[in-house]
């Protein structure tokens, strides 16, 4: 079964300094079923920081219903940033963010993917 937009998988996320990285949701934006790629976002549990004007922080918007989209803890999609990752690489499905919750986070994401 393929991935479809606004589900979450766990899938390994590389680290921004590169030195690594580990497993953690991923929320699905987009797909490519002929190639067999899935487009997500990283799922944090780290607030935003108040005071930083970086993208990274200024585009972390909260899951509001985050216990019925299959996370663990209260979370932030991080929508400035995306990977690809091959349908093989998602793991574990999570669960599906609630239509609202994908709205405004899938908006968010098209300020800075357009």
């Amino acid at each position: 079964m393929s991935p479809k937009p606004g589900e979450i998988y766990n899938a390994f996320f590389q680290y921004e300094d590169g030195s690594g990285g580990k497993y953690r949701p991923v929320l699905v934006m987009d797909v490519d079923s002929g190639l067999f790629i899935a487009v997500a976002i990283k799922v944090t549990t780290s607030k935003p920081k108040e005071g930083f004007t970086d993208p990274i922080h200024t585009s972390r918007l909260p899951i509001k219903d985050w216990k019925a989209a299959g996370l663990d803890k209260e979370s932030y999609a991080q929508c400035s940033t995306f990977e690809l990752f091959k349908y093989v690489d998602l793991k574990r499905y999570r669960g599906k963010l609630s239509s609202d919750d994908y709205e405004a986070i899938y908006n968010e994401y098209l300020k800075y993917t357009s």
